[in-house]
């Protein structure tokens, strides 16, 4: 086993750390939790594949259908892979990232340091070099005939070269309800010629349900619904794709993504109007389905616009209650619409007027800006989205007018280590005060969304990559999920504590790590996880 959530990387040519010759897992009633481990044969191995038994337990059976495991796919990216959403000029470098089931989907030329994609069409397969696909209108296109990649269903067997680590990704989901305690069972790692290798898996049920996380979780998810018109890339998808994208974000506790779809313009005849407000109601429909309904509406779809003509302020007015009438329809409220993007000086105060005019129609003000905000437009922006590092004193000048403020870009998504936001985005948010997070974004494609190289200052900005069928995972994207799961074990023992009845030297104990975590900036998440779980142990 290997420490899943880490700066470190995992690579073919490098031993791993272990930490220890068993899988273990702990986790509460409901929650999904990662792990990983390596595999590594001294010879050539072919078709090697895992499979999880059913875990025993004394109170009963953990399923080994809820237990999943992924390949960690090692691949080429820019040179500032890791650490940076841009872009630099240096040497292609090889990265964990990718979680799938099938090892060939992506290919790597270690001597060209080059990504080959398969596309698998119905004559059959062929590879493409990433690198080539280098067209800037690939951000919205090729479509999904044009460019049909696709993960398999479920894991398949991988070749591991002689003296290679293979790293792979285990997630667990403990069913609510589950009885606590210990659950056993063994990844069984199977070769070509029936040779098993059993690896001791030990699953413990913690005997307490999480909190919400309290916290507002978003993304800025650009896709849009388009069937006639879906592609493999941030902007047009089919009802499809954008299902799989939307359960996949509710999976990783993203309650809160953002909608982009567009809402007609002025300029539209009758009939393009009639197909876009039809594709809003599908959207707003899938999201009520998906049980998205009751939660906030941050549309993207018809931006406030700065202009303060009594016309310009007059439609913007209508087209507020048209939303609203709609959004309500489908159960999704409140609603915020957005403003214009990271201003500053006359750029943010000339949105005034059509702030508040919005306002005066019943929805709200959500937009990205800097530090200062709250001066010159606090009382309109009913949720900031703070560039940068979250500032308790920027929460404390939001809070005062009675607003929201939710971190973003710090970092962008792009970056590959799963710590960076697992650390930014869960516990440091509750030390600053903020009210959650609204990274940009869940894909974002820069180019081609497949090829890392071919914008000449960002990386594409992803947490997952988008497929004909639904999205292939990252190790990021899995560091997310632990900060926001953090911020559930955050709330679990401030519950706890608050709920004591008679003081207690377990109280005492859980309330002095609280206010030293507060206050400690160069805490470890993962040891801030373990030490609350020591906390809600002793509490029952």
């Amino acid at each position: 086993m290997v420490t899943a959530i880490s700066e470190e990387m995992v690579l073919p040519s490098q031993a791993p750390p272990a930490i220890g010759a068993e899988l273990r897992v702990t986790l509460c009633p409901g929650e999904i939790e990662s792990a990983s481990f390596v595999v590594r044969s001294p010879t050539a191995a072919a078709r090697v594949l895992p499979r999880v038994t059913d875990l025993q337990g004394s109170g009963g059976v953990l399923p080994a259908a809820a237990v999943d495991l992924k390949i960690v796919e090692t691949w080429y990216q820019s040179t500032t892979a890791w650490r940076d959403w841009r872009q630099k000029e240096g040497d292609p470098v090889l990265i964990p990232e990718l979680l799938v089931n099938d090892p060939e989907m992506v290919r790597v030329d270690h001597a060209a340091k080059e990504n080959l994609l398969r596309l698998s069409g119905p004559v059959g397969s062929r590879y493409v070099r990433s690198r080539e696909l280098a067209d800037p209108k690939l951000r919205l296109t090729p479509t999904v005939t044009e460019f049909p990649i696709r993960d398999a269903e479920s894991l398949l067997p991988v070749d591991l070269p002689a003296g290679a680590f293979q790293q792979f990704w285990v997630t667990v989901e403990a069913p609510s309800g589950i009885a606590p305690g210990l659950y056993r069972g063994e990844v069984r790692i199977e070769g070509q010629g029936g040779r098993v290798t059993p690896l001791p898996m030990v699953v413990e049920i913690l005997p307490f349900e999480l909190a919400p996380p309290d916290m507002t979780y978003s993304l800025y998810y650009r896709g849009k619904l388009d069937p006639d018109n879906a592609t493999v890339s941030s902007e047009w998808k089919s009802e499809r794709q954008l299902r799989a994208e939307l359960v996949d974000m509710l999976r990783h506790g993203i309650g809160d993504p953002t909608m982009y779809q567009p809402w007609p313009k002025p300029t539209d005849g009758p009939s393009t109007r009639a197909r876009k407000l039809r594709l809003v109601e599908q959207v707003l429909r899938l999201r009520q389905e998906l049980g998205l309904a009751g939660r906030p509406l941050f549309f993207l779809g018809r931006l406030t616009g700065s202009g303060d003509q009594p016309r310009v302020l007059q439609r913007l007015g209508g087209d507020v209650r048209e939303i609203r009438a709609l959004a309500n329809l489908f159960g999704a409220a409140p609603l915020f619409l957005y403003g214009t993007d990271e201003a500053k000086g006359e750029r943010l105060t000339a949105q005034r007027a059509a702030w508040q005019r919005v306002r005066s129609e019943g929805a709200g003000i959500f937009a990205a800006g800097y530090s200062k905000h709250a001066r010159p437009m606090g009382e309109l922006t009913d949720v900031l989205i703070l560039h940068g590092k979250p500032l308790a004193e920027e929460a404390a000048a939001q809070h005062a007018h009675g607003n929201r403020i939710l971190s973003y870009s710090n970092p962008q998504s792009g970056p590959e280590d799963p710590v960076l936001y697992r650390r930014n985005y869960g516990i440091a948010l509750w030390q600053a005060g903020f009210d959650g997070a609204m990274l940009y974004a869940y894909q974002d494609s820069r180019g081609s969304i497949w090829n890392d190289f071919d914008h000449e200052t960002w990386r594409d900005l992803v947490l997952t990559y988008p497929t004909t069928a639904g999205p292939v995972g990252t190790l990021a994207f899995e560091g997310l999920r632990e900060a926001v799961d953090d911020v559930r074990y955050l709330r679990t023992l401030e519950g706890h504590v608050l709920r004591a009845g008679t003081p207690s030297r377990a109280v005492e104990k859980a309330q002095d790590f609280l206010e030293t975590l507060r206050r400690d900036e160069d805490f470890d998440p993962a040891d801030a996880r373990r030490r609350m779980i020591r906390h809600l142990r002793a509490l029952q």
